[in-house]
């Protein structure tokens, strides 16, 4: 037998949840008390809401209420509150959207507690309430609360006032740089959230703001968090950039001009790319990985980094961190999808991607490089005019100029020719290699479905066989010391060998205090400059040839093989691994052992 979840009194309604969410709120109110005493549009709003809460509670629970607030006055009001936030978090996937923006609402106010600001809405810095462990921990556990209920709960901005002032009161708490690195970091991801679930009204309708109001101080905000000492912090912020980047695309254009004017892409380049923490080098990337899809942000950042393809690439083959690897090749798959690139960085770029698909040792590396080659196949198939798969009777010919007429012999001409230039990439040849049973299964099923899809273009199409072009088929290119140790020094320049540079900077050493010197020391150490660089060079050094592989032999393959049998298999013998008999044997095999058969009872 269940229990209502509601009663009547007096001819009302009442939850019986509501009625409990009240109790659990009575210490947040008893806690603010002294701000709504003295602050009087904070009084204004806490009005409202408890205004707001006694319609949904009955009159008992009211009684109930205020002898329960006469308690916790009596005790220790913030470890009350404490305790009632501790509560909060048990009542996950037990209260709907509606008792979430009751409870948020409460939790807003614990948090604009701990500031001040005067009567044109400005911050008093120096009547900060943080003056206990106890205050950091309440705070943090706020902080915690609040994005449990954001994350859960579709509260919007017309039901409730408090969600509207959230960004600002964030920004306040984050302006007197008096909070330790743990709540600066709860603080930005919280603003991460706002930014992505409750742009105020006047970003919804696409209207810059003014300068000077909350939001434009974002870029002062994410430009702090990512100089702070604290990795944690600065991947934080990292997470607040990738946010606004990504909004910047489409969502709110007018944070394109915020990250631009303030430097934040370029300053994320540098993180990329120096930064000893490779989480943060991970999130920078990823950053990285959003702008390639605005052309006005990547344009600012190519003036600063003009070589960051080449830099990109050396990340991705010489890089120690399998997960800076693989952002990485994200951020050089979205730029050859949206950025428009030359021949030669195209030629390189496959070269690279094959060479990181067959040889990388983490396999999420070797997943996103086959990525990168799903898409190069998507985009030459969409230069012949393929749309959702299918191609079209007339198209615009890029190679000719004019529309063109899409018969079935033309689709099957520009089929070959795709193969073909596939086959020169050496794409071919990685996909068929990456099917064979000694690699990953994910690396075995990505490759799979890559060639299937393929294939059954080719199918349906009527393409049985492809004439095959000549080609200078790839040779190795002999590695030297000298050109590893260039490749691996991006800061090498061919001119710092002329007698005048070299003067120059002995000069430059003797007129300098040995404080800057030991600074300019390393800064030259740990930032990458490009300006001479020899692309040449350094692609020569991170580039391994691929074996060409006939477009004819690389179809035979496909349909002699059963791969999909093998991924089955592999599958079974992978998840067989696991099982205690499959433990068993592998022990005694490996232990030699010559032993009957086990039987355990």
């Amino acid at each position: 037998m269940s229990l209502p979840s509601t009663f009547q009194r007096y001819g009302r309604k009442f939850a019986i949840q509501d009625q409990l969410i009240a109790i659990l709120i009575v210490p947040y109110l008893v806690y603010i008390s002294d701000k709504y005493l003295e602050d009087e549009d904070y009084r204004k709003g806490v009005d409202i809401y408890t205004m707001k809460l006694s319609n949904i509670i009955s009159e008992q629970i009211v009684k109930a209420s205020y002898s329960f607030r006469d308690l916790v006055e009596e005790s220790d009001k913030k470890i009350v509150a404490i305790q009632a936030t501790k509560q909060i978090f048990k009542l996950k996937g037990h209260i709907n959207s509606e008792q979430a923006g009751t409870i948020y609402q409460a939790l807003f106010y614990v948090l604009k507690q701990h500031y001040f600001t005067d009567a044109s809405g400005a911050l008093i810095t120096t009547d900060i309430k943080l003056k206990s462990a106890d205050d950091i921990k309440l705070i943090s556990l706020t902080l915690d609360a609040i994005i449990m209920l954001l994350k859960d709960h579709n509260i919007n901005w017309y039901e409730s006032f408090e969600i509207v002032c959230l960004y600002n009161c964030l920004m306040n708490l984050l302006k007197p740089k008096l909070l330790p690195s743990k709540l600066v970091m709860q603080v930005l991801d919280l603003v991460n959230l706002t930014v992505k679930k409750f742009l105020p009204p006047d970003l919804s309708l696409l209207m810059e703001s003014k300068s000077g109001s909350a939001l434009m101080e974002i870029a002062e905000v994410i430009s702090a968090g990512m100089i702070a000492q604290e990795w944690e912090v600065r991947d934080s912020a990292m997470h607040l950039l990738l946010t606004c980047t990504e909004i910047s695309f489409v969502k709110y254009t007018p944070f394109q001009k915020l990250i631009s004017v303030n430097g934040l892409i370029t300053t994320a380049a540098h993180i990329a790319m120096s930064d000893p923490e490779h989480y943060v080098q991970g999130m920078a990337l990823r950053c990285l990985a959003a702008a390639a899809r605005v052309d006005s942000i990547w344009r600012d950042l190519l003036v600063v980094y003009p070589h960051i393809n080449l830099q990109l690439m050396y990340v991705l083959r010489k890089h120690s961190e399998g997960l800076v690897r693989k952002e990485a090749a994200n951020v050089l798959t979205e730029i050859y999808v949206n950025q428009k690139v030359f021949l030669g960085f195209k030629n390189n770029l496959h070269g690279i991607m094959g060479a990181a698909a067959l040889d990388d040792l983490h396999w999420e590396v070797q997943l996103s490089a086959l990525q990168f080659l799903k898409k190069s196949i998507q985009s030459m198939l969409a230069d012949c005019g393929m749309i959702d798969g299918k191609f079209p009777s007339v198209t615009f010919s890029k190679e000719k100029r004019k529309i063109v007429a899409l018969t079935k012999e033309e689709i099957q001409k520009q089929l070959m020719k795709i193969l073909n230039e596939l086959a020169r990439f050496g794409c071919l040849s990685v996909l068929n290699k990456c099917m064979n049973e000694d690699f990953n299964i994910s690396v075995m099923e990505q490759a799979y479905n890559i060639t299937k899809e393929l294939v059954e273009i080719l199918v349906r199409y009527d393409v049985a066989t492809v004439q095959s072009e000549n080609y200078k088929y790839p040779i190795n290119i002999a590695f030297n010391g000298m050109d590893i140790d260039l490749a691996m020094d991006l800061t090498f320049s061919p001119r710092n060998n002329a007698p005048n540079d070299r003067d120059k900077v002995i000069d430059s050493i003797l007129s300098i205090n040995h404080s800057e010197l030991i600074e300019n020391m390393y800064d030259n150490h740990v930032e990458i400059k490009t300006e001479n660089m020899d692309e040449d060079m350094l692609v020569s050094c991170i580039v391994t040839s691929q074996v060409y592989l006939d477009p004819n032999e690389f179809l035979n393959n496909f349909r002699n093989i059963d791969y999909l049998n093998m991924i089955t298999e592999k599958r079974l013998w992978n998840s067989d691994q696991k099982s205690l008999n499959s433990l068993l044997d592998e022990i005694l095999s490996s232990e030699g052992c010559n032993c009957v058969d086990l039987e355990c009872n």
